[in-house]
């Protein structure tokens, strides 16, 4: 993030700001180190829509230099996953991401995450 970040930003963004696609919001934010112009904050959304973190910090007048997805729904990305690679997910992964959108924990194959060049992750089944 560039710049200091206001808590008055920091409530707006909480409580919910206006985007084009209608409004959104974080349901977290902690501060998490740096200073001056490089600041870096935890945010949790609850949706996804496209490029939402980055225009959520846009429409408050700060622009986000890097974005690092470390937690796909309840399920935390490993560490050393590498850009443009795909890894197979653990079947205690699937079976917690399965069990979130209301399906059965059995599954009929594995879940693969590949993290793309701009940081985005796209599923495969």
């Amino acid at each position: 993030m560039h710049g200091e970040v206001s808590n008055e930003t920091l409530t707006r963004l909480t409580n919910g700001v206006e985007l084009a696609d209608g409004e959104a919001k974080f349901s977290d934010i902690i501060a998490a180190g740096g200073s001056g112009e490089n600041n870096w904050y935890h945010v949790s959304i609850m949706e996804g829509r496209n490029r939402e973190v980055r225009r959520l910090w846009e429409a408050v007048g700060h622009q986000v230099s890097r974005l690092k997805r470390v937690r796909y729904g309840p399920v935390f990305l490993a560490k050393s996953h590498r850009i443009g690679r795909w890894e197979e997910l653990p079947s205690s992964d699937v079976r917690i991401l399965r069990e979130d959108v209301g399906l059965s924990g059995r599954s009929t194959g594995q879940l693969l995450i590949k993290k793309t060049r701009t940081g985005g992750q796209k599923r495969r089944r």
